[in-house]
């Protein structure tokens, strides 16, 4: 009895029907499935001209054939077969990827058509001499090779591989791995455009001992490597020296001259800091239309160290609550007031009877920061979208005159092993129940004191599939900040079942940081001003920084990143209390990156504005529109990759030139097509790589459900300390809820609790 399975229109009919695929218009379909089907000939695949992947292994088949309609083909998977040669590609022009792995092939042939092949797996077959991969030196695009498990024995293949552009190479398994001698400093200086050598990275450290090793053997390679060791030193100790030197110039530089006006507010129609270079219909729009009349503060003389989105909430809180003139006289028998403050940096003191917002970085907007020039309108380096619809941030918008438009998230998605780009309508059942397991993850029951649970741990024990955690990953682990591996049940479980801000987006009509100007206005922010240590007392706080600088206050609100906090970066004396510095260890913070790259043309549908991405470099990207204020840059269309977490925290080692590749040839994959294989890269103009953890006095994005995390710990980190210090920022807003909405929520709770505090009889202490 024959138990081969035939390909007929009807059986490909059916395929495409349990696989959710077009069955009525086969051409329309981008992927198809037929592996492990027993198939033995290939046939009857003329009708499906738009296949871009082809997965066909663990099959019978033995010949390649009936392939020559398949003009579209990016991705062919032959695996596990009965192939003994490489034949009938002829026509697949544009292919980019081809597994023949454990099969049978003696030679590589074939392929001198395939110009656009990057990768080639032809591991586990019957490989044996250099002349046997002779033609892959017709393979000029090769950039991945894998010829691991074969029998390959003449070191004349190592001479031959040298001369192609690979940047990984897998070659364990073949005898000439044991028979050439130092095999890996043979390779490595041979291929110096190599990445990575069978199961291993090949670093510039690597590619230099190897060569030194090459030229004069043991002792060559050993000073080679002293003289590695030498550079790193001389360069960190040139490092300190800039250091020093920058340190004894300002202690060296007179003092400026007295400058009454020197922490104003700066009026409309002038120009601070964060609006040098930007063109002037932006400042004229946004001081006509964006930023409100707000009552200057009056004497609540507290001190706000650092800043962000939630500063102005403080002040607010403090007026709505009528509070104004007995902060005033509570304010009267301080030990320790602005007015009493000395500030080396100037020979005026710091001005007191206010609020006087301090910020470490250079710019006063927090995480909201402009990019110009990629489009008519600013891109958001930071925060971008509003999750969900009913929160306090939305009060605020509606406030400060903001419109927004709302949309379901996810938008699209792009399913990166079948090259499938979908809506919502077209995801597999198992995608639509992982969402349900998170949606319901607050019905679990909360893990035992120190036994907290990954959400990998989570996923596998619910038999979650490989598809399933590869979402997880990039679509819910990503938007966090994080990893499955880093994203705990247990406050998974409290933000499950506290957030009440709806699961669309909104998208403002004007960038964020319009939002944040508005907050913003009426108040004197120093920026550049970073504290590194605050002694307290009930009594008062001396908050002390670079440079000699000095100032007091009575009350400090403190909304330094979580990994400020980490790193040690503030110093207090005496130490905070157990609890919460038990929690700051345990939380955990995110970091995030984006990739912005502007493009002369749009080439991709004008419904789009949102695609999650599987097994691509960048999970996430969007495209985003505002009304047009830069008329110059109008024509160019842009597109934002978003990646968090270790991918994030990835783009530093790879550097910006080699990410920017990386996202183009993404999008050329995702939206490439028979008549413009390369749209994103035709249509390039320029791009602009931001890390958030690359900036000194942020380190990152924001915290998320941290894996090992005990019940409390927000709460301890959101705890004042001696009626004198206090805290705010989403790290400690109790919900664990990582948003913008968290950070001015818990604004208003230092506000509160400051006036409480002002309102109780002086410390005599």
């Amino acid at each position: 009895m024959d138990g081969s399975f035939k390909l007929t229109p009807e059986s490909l009919k059916q395929i495409c029907k349990d696989h959710k695929l077009y069955t009525s218009c086969p051409e329309l379909n981008d992927v198809l499935y037929l592996q492990c089907k027993a198939i033995e000939v290939l046939e009857n695949l003329e009708a499906y001209t738009g296949l871009k992947t082809l997965y066909l292994e663990s099959n019978a088949i033995s010949a390649i054939q009936g392939l020559d309609a398949l003009v579209n083909l990016r991705s062919l998977y032959l695996g596990k077969n009965l192939i003994q040669r490489i034949c009938g590609l002829e026509a697949l022009v544009q292919l980019e990827t081809l597994d023949l792995s454990d099969n049978r092939i003696s030679t590589v042939e074939g392929l001198s058509q395939l110009q656009r092949l990057r990768t080639l797996v032809l591991a586990n077959n019957q490989l044996a001499t250099a002349a046997d991969i002779q033609q892959l030196e017709q393979c000029s695009s090769l950039v991945t090779l894998d010829l691991s498990g074969n029998k390959l024995c003449e070191p004349a293949a190592l001479t031959l591989l040298a001369g192609l552009p690979l940047a990984l190479l897998k070659l364990q398994g073949n005898p000439l791995v044991s028979l050439v001698k130092h095999y890996r400093k043979v390779v490595v200086s041979s291929m110096p455009q190599l990445n990575y050598l069978d199961d291993a990275p090949v670093a510039d450290q690597d590619r230099r001992l190897a060569a030194a090793f090459m030229q004069g053997g043991i002792p060559a390679e050993a000073a080679e490597r002293q003289a590695i060791r030498s550079e790193a030193a001389a360069a960190a100790q040139q490092q300190r020296n800039n250091f020093d030197a920058m340190v004894a110039a300002a202690r060296a530089a007179p003092a400026p001259p007295h400058d009454p006006m020197r922490f104003r507010a700066v009026p409309p129609g002038e120009s601070d800091s964060d609006e040098e270079g930007l063109p002037a219909s932006y400042i004229a729009q946004k001081h006509r239309n964006i930023i409100p009349s707000v009552p200057k503060p009056g004497k609540c003389r507290f001190l706000q160290a650092w800043g962000g989105p939630w500063y102005k909430s403080l002040w607010d809180k403090a007026l709505e609550l009528g509070q104004r003139q007995e902060a005033e006289a509570a304010a009267a028998d301080s030990a320790m007031t602005l007015d009493d403050a000395e500030d080396s940096t100037s020979s005026a003191a710091t001005p007191g009877r206010g609020i006087l917002p301090v910020a470490g970085p250079s710019f006063s907007r927090g995480f909201a920061r402009d990019l110009h020039g990629f489009t008519g309108w600013p891109i958001e380096v930071g925060p971008e979208f509003v999750h969900g619809a009913n929160s306090k941030l939305t009060e605020v918008m509606q406030q400060h005159g903001l419109q927004a438009t709302e949309k379901p998230w996810p938008d699209f998605w792009y399913f990166g092993k079948e090259q499938r780009l979908t809506d919502n309508e077209g995801v597999a059942k198992e995608v639509d129940e992982l969402h349900d397991m998170f949606d319901h993850v607050g019905d679990e029951a909360p893990p035992p004191p120190g036994r907290d649970v990954s959400a990998e741990q989570w996923l596998r024990s619910k038999g979650a599939s490989e598809l399933q955690m590869e979402v997880a990953d990039v679509c819910y682990a990503n938007d966090f900040g994080c990893s499955v591996q880093t994203l705990g049940l247990r406050e998974m479980i409290t933000e499950n079942n506290k957030w009440d801000s709806g699961e669309t987006y909104l998208i403002l009509d004007k960038p964020m940081s319009a939002l944040v100007d508005g907050l913003r206005a009426g108040l004197t922010i120093r920026t550049g001003c970073p504290i590194t240590s605050i002694t307290y007392s009930p009594a008062g706080a001396l908050l002390t920084g670079p440079n000699g600088l000095r100032l007091g206050a009575r009350k400090v609100v403190i909304t330094a990143s979580l990994a400020v906090l980490q790193q040690g970066r503030i110093s207090f004396s005496p130490a905070l209390p157990e609890p919460k510095a038990a929690a700051i260890k345990r939380l955990r913070f995110g970091n995030a990156a984006k990739i912005i790259i502007a493009f002369n043309k749009r080439f991709w549908p004008e419904r789009l504005y949102d695609v999650i991405c599987t097994h691509s470099f960048v999970p996430e990207f969007w495209m985003t529109q505002h009304a047009v204020i830069d008329e110059a840059n109008k024509h160019l269309h842009a597109v934002v990759g978003f990646l968090a977490g270790p991918r994030a925290d990835a783009l530093a080692g790879m550097g910006a030139e080699a990410a920017v590749q990386k996202f183009l040839a993404q999008l050329d994959q995702i939206f490439g097509n028979s008549t413009d294989p390369q749209p994103a890269t035709s249509a390039y103009a320029k791009a602009h790589v931001f890390d958030w953890a690359q900036e000194q006095w942020v380190g990152g994005a924001y915290s998320f459900p941290s894996f090992g995390a005990e019940d409390g710990d927000r709460e301890a980190l959101a705890a004042p300390v001696a009626g004198t210090i206090f805290f705010a920022g989403e790290a400690t807003h109790t919900s664990v809820n990582p948003c913008v909405q968290a950070a001015l929520e818990t604004g208003e709770r230092a506000a509160r609790q400051v006036i409480a505090t002002l309102n109780q009889p002086a410390s005599k202490l």
